[in-house]
């Protein structure tokens, strides 16, 4: 395990500015998370950290030591794609051995080691197969063991979920967070996927147009977004731009009480807080969507559709329904729909 410390990243590609003024402190044995759409950073960052790009300016170390000049063979880093990356002419075990053979070590130690990481990803039945006869996990899981093997002192993985059908995703999601527990390794991992940050993560950074937004823990993240932004890619709240004048909050012809500063500002308002069928401005109901548990709610307001989730109420598509805010966060001076 080791600390990880990056120091006022900056990276171009000509005149696109990707990543800028990245800094951030990883503990050890610490798992964070790099979260946003694509686009953002969080690859290229992740990148940075394994030795495969080189920052314009700004400073990377590993474990306490600068390796801004060590390549990516001697950072001691473990990495798993988006892409598997596994060898279709060699068998499981080949595949999980070659960082080891690189190394040049004993066969017995390699043999002991290949053992033990199929073991942690549960594939010892599998060593022998190739990898035309595994499905897209056991794919996944053949890489995170070859990750592993090595004894990296950071474990990188880039939207390693992807490529996976939900109930695989479910299924691996579940297995990262069980290695972590069991290994204490320390991981970054890039992901597009809310839920896979905030369930798997300690802290969540989130990134936007090459920049860190928020850091925090999964559930300040949700809960205490400290931009519009994080509150609209986090949770996919409601993002209003309006103003706050007379005790409401305005958005076009509706008003919503609200006691704040008068002013313009921005407010976000999570589906689960938007209340239908009790007070406040009415408002077309565009669609009903049945989710088992329960039901959401499109509804229109102006040029914007909000989205509402809670218990199934007897309305259709074209009635009009009031709607007010159970809870909701506002970001004085701004004004930012998301």
């Amino acid at each position: 395990m080791s600390t990880v410390e990056l120091t006022n990243l900056h990276k171009s590609w000509g005149t696109t500015q990707v990543v800028t003024g990245v800094s951030l402190h990883v503990a050890s044995g610490e798992f964070i998370s790099l979260l946003g759409p694509s686009g953002c950073g969080k690859t290229t960052t992740l990148r940075m950290i394994a030795g495969l790009e080189h920052p314009d300016s700004g400073s990377i170390s590993i474990g306490g030591v600068n390796v801004d000049d060590t390549p990516p063979e001697k950072r001691n880093l473990g990495m798993v794609f988006q892409s598997y990356a596994v060898w279709p002419h060699r068998t499981v075990e080949e595949n999980v051995a070659y960082p080891l053979v690189l190394q040049r070590r004993a066969k017995t130690e390699i043999a002991e080691r290949v053992n033990q990481a199929l073991g942690w990803v549960r594939l010892t039945p599998f060593a022998s197969r190739m990898p035309s006869q595994l499905s897209g996990g056991q794919l996944q899981r053949v890489a995170i063991a070859r990750a592993l093997v090595a004894q990296p002192q950071v474990l990188l993985l880039d939207e390693p979920l992807s490529n996976l059908d939900a109930a695989l995703r479910e299924e691996l999601r579940g297995e990262i967070a069980a290695l972590r527990t069991r290994l204490g390794t320390t991981m970054i991992f890039v992901t597009h996927d809310q839920h896979e940050a905030l369930a798997l993560a300690d802290r969540v950074a989130v990134m936007n147009r090459g920049v860190i937004e928020q850091i925090d823990s999964p559930r300040r993240i949700y809960q205490a977004p400290s931009t519009p932004f994080v509150a609209g890619f986090v949770g996919s709240a409601n993002v209003l731009a309006g103003r706050v004048e007379q005790n409401h909050f305005v958005v076009g012809e509706a008003r919503f009480p609200l006691t704040a500063n008068e002013g313009p500002a921005t407010i976000a308002v999570r589906a689960e807080d938007l209340v239908l069928g009790s007070e406040g401005p009415k408002l077309t109901l565009l669609a009903k969507l049945f989710l088992g548990s329960a039901t959401e709610y499109r509804l229109a307001l102006g040029e914007h559709v909000l989205r509402a989730v809670g218990p199934h109420l007897d309305v259709k598509p074209g009635d009009t329904v009031p709607v007010t805010f159970r809870d909701s966060r506002l970001f004085p001076g701004t004004r930012q729909s998301v």
